[in-house]
């Protein structure tokens, strides 16, 4: 058995994960690059392992950026689009509004666009957003969205090796536990010009124990700035 995005190693199975934490850190500061500091989230479902990496990825972020709390700036979602909608209308009335907004998918980020439109608030002019998984419909929203690029064929490829070579029964030292890199793909809805050029160098200093535990013995998951020519995708 392979299993995906446990979140945590397990000694029993191979595991094939994605860099949740490191991709949710990287658009965060690169959000405070762009000069904001009240950034608020909207998270995943409680209890999901890549929701709880990817919170944990924006709260790091925002104590490195001077952000010590980020509970009033943290609103739950459940990964679907009216969940985004619903909490970008919440978000709306936050005082003082925050200037950016992170949501931990693409289809509340969908959502959530909405709601900023119908709002009044302009996107990236009084609010800056940006998503993760970079999903197929992201790069044609108005306007088209940062996001965390996600490879999921690649996600999917890999367990199913480990799973083939498993029932082949070919020997092997122990369990294998890999963790995918993630790239941030930056676009106009976050106010900077569109240029992913180089490899983010952002790491945080210290992980949290539980994104350490993710990524032992595997590949080092890095969140990354990929370069992509203009008319593809």
């Amino acid at each position: 058995m392979v299993l995906l995005g446990p979140g945590v190693e397990t000694h029993d199975f191979d595991t094939v994960a994605l860099a949740n934490f490191d991709g949710a850190y990287a658009v965060v500061r690169h959000l405070q690059r762009l000069g904001h500091k009240r950034i608020a989230t909207v998270s995943g479902p409680a209890g999901n392992r890549d929701a709880e990496q990817r919170l944990e990825g924006y709260r790091a972020a925002m104590r490195e950026g001077g952000v010590a709390h980020t509970r009033a700036l943290e609103v739950r979602g459940d990964f679907t689009e009216p969940a985004g909608y619903q909490a970008a209308q919440i978000v709306l009335e936050m005082r003082p509004r925050p200037t950016a907004l992170f949501v931990a998918n693409d289809m509340m980020a969908v959502g959530a666009l909405g709601a900023l439109r119908e709002g009044g608030a302009r996107v990236p002019h009084d609010m800056a957003v940006a998503g993760f998984d970079d999903i197929a419909i992201a790069r044609h929203l108005t306007p088209p969205l940062t996001t965390v690029h996600v490879d999921a064929y690649q996600l999917g490829e890999r367990a199913l090796q480990r799973l083939l070579r498993r029932d082949a029964g070919e020997p092997a030292p122990g369990r294998s536990h890999e963790v995918l890199p993630t790239w941030l793909v930056v676009r106009a809805s976050c106010g900077s010009t569109p240029s992913e050029g180089r490899r983010a160098t952002d790491q945080p200093a210290r992980r949290p124990a539980a994104a350490r535990a993710a990524s032992r013995n595997g590949r080092r998951p890095r969140a990354a700035v990929r370069k992509k020519r203009k008319g593809t995708s």
